[in-house]
C-alpha cells in the first residue's frame, strides 16, 4: 500500500515458506541406521518498505522473522527409534532494486541474507536407550540468495522473461546435535553442500485485457555432493517446465493458476558412517509436480 499522496513510498507484509525437507521411510527401511525421516519446514513473515523517487527506480528492503521446525529420525543398532525435535525464531533481510532503463525493460536485483538459527528442543528414544532421552540443540545454517532478473516487452501483447540466481549453500555443511547431558551423544549431519545456480527462461502472452498466458524452462543445479549425497537429501539437478494464466475479472480482481512438472537427473547415493553402515542406491525417475492457484484483489 503507498504511504504518501505521490505514492514514492510504499509498505507491505509478506508470508512465505523458503525452505524446506521431508523424507520418509518405512521402519524396515535398508538405511534405518543412517535416517528414517527428515522433516525441516521454515516459515517466513516479511514486513517490507519501498522507496521510488522517480520513474527510473525503486529500492526496497524487508526484515526477514523466520520461524524453523525440524524432526529427524533414525534407527539405533538395537533397533530403538532417536528422535530428535526443536525449532528456533531468529532475523534475516532482504535488499532490493528495481531499474526501468528504457521503456518495457525492467531489471530487477534481489540479495536474501544468511539466516543462522539456534534450533532448541529435545531429543528422545522409544526405549531410552544409552540416556538419550535430554534437551538439545543445534546450528542450522539457512543460505545466502542472490538474483538478478530482467523483463522485456516486446511490442503490446510480449514480454520475455530471464533470471539467474546464485544460493551460498556451501555454509550448510553440517548439524550437529549438542545434549545438555553431559554423558548422552547426539547424531552428527553431514551435508557439505556446495554453492548452486539457477537459470530460467521464459514468456507472457496478453491475448486479450481479460487474459494473459505464461510458461518457462529452469535449469537448477543440486547442492549436493556424490560423496555426501545421502537418504536425507535424495537429490539431482532438477529441470523446470512451468505453464500458467491470469484471469483479469475487473480493474481490482484477478485469478491465477500455474503448474510445474520438475525432472530430477539420475544420481547416485553413496553413504557410510562408523559401524560398517553403508548405503549405495540410485536416485532414479525421481520427479515433482507442483500446483498453485490464486486470487488477488486490489483495494
Amino acid at each position: 500500500m503507498p504511504l504518501n499522496e505521490d505514492k514514492s513510498w510504499w509498505f507491505g507484509v509478506g508470508l512465505s515458506a523458503p525452505f524446506g525437507l521431508g523424507v520418509e521411510y518405512k521402519d524396515d527401511f535398508f538405511g534405518r541406521y543412517l535416517s528414517t525421516k527428515v522433516d525441516l519446514q521454515t516459515i517466513d513473515i516479511q514486513p517490507s518498505l519501498a522507496w521510488r523517487p522517480n520513474e527510473y527506480i525503486s529500492i526496497g528492503g524487508s526484515l526477514v522473522f523466520e520461524q524453523v521446525r525440524a524432526n529427524f529420525q533414525q534407527k539405533l543398532a538395537n533397533e530403538d527409534l532417536v528422535r530428535l525435535q526443536g525449532d528456533d525464531l531468529t532475523m534475516g533481510y532482504n535488499l532490493d532494486l528495481m531499474l526501468t532503463p528504457l521503456k518495457g525493460t525492467r531489471i530487477g536485483l534481489d540479495y536474501r541474507s544468511e539466516i543462522n538459527h539456534d534450533v532448541s528442543g529435545r531429543q528422545s528414544t522409544e526405549e531410552g536407550s544409552l540416556g538419550l532421552n535430554t534437551t538439545a540443540t543445534a546450528k542450522l545454517k539457512l543460505p545466502d540468495i542472490a538474483t538478478a532478473a530482467i523483463a522485456q516487452d516486446i511490442g503490446d501483447r510480449w514480454t520475455l522473461l530471464g533470471q539467474v540466481s546464485r544460493v551460498g549453500w556451501n555454509n550448510f555443511d553440517t548439524l550437529e546435535v549438542i545434549p545438555e547431558t553431559a554423558f548422552a551423544v547426539g547424531p552428527t549431519l553431514t551435508f557439505n553442500y556446495q554453492n548452486s545456480w539457477a537459470y530460467s527462461i521464459g514468456a507472457e502472452y496478453k491475448a486479450s485485457d481479460s487474459w494473459t498466458f505464461r510458461a518457462g524452462y529452469q535449469y537448477d543445479q543440486t547442492p549436493t555432493r556424490i560423496e555426501e549425497r545421502s537418504a536425507l537429501n535424495p537429490d539431482g539437478d532438477r529441470h523446470w517446465f512451468s505453464g500458467g494464466l491470469t484471469y483479469q475479472w475487473n480493474d481490482k480482481l484477478s485469478f491465477d493458476l500455474g503448474a510445474s512438472y520438475i525432472d530430477i537427473e539420475e544420481e547416485r547415493i553413496k553413504q557410510s558412517r562408523a559401524g560398517n553402515v553403508r548405503v549405495n542406491a540410485d536416485i532414479d525417475n525421481a520427479y515433482v509436480l507442483i500446483g498453485a492457484a490464486a486470487l488477488n484483489y486490489k483495494f
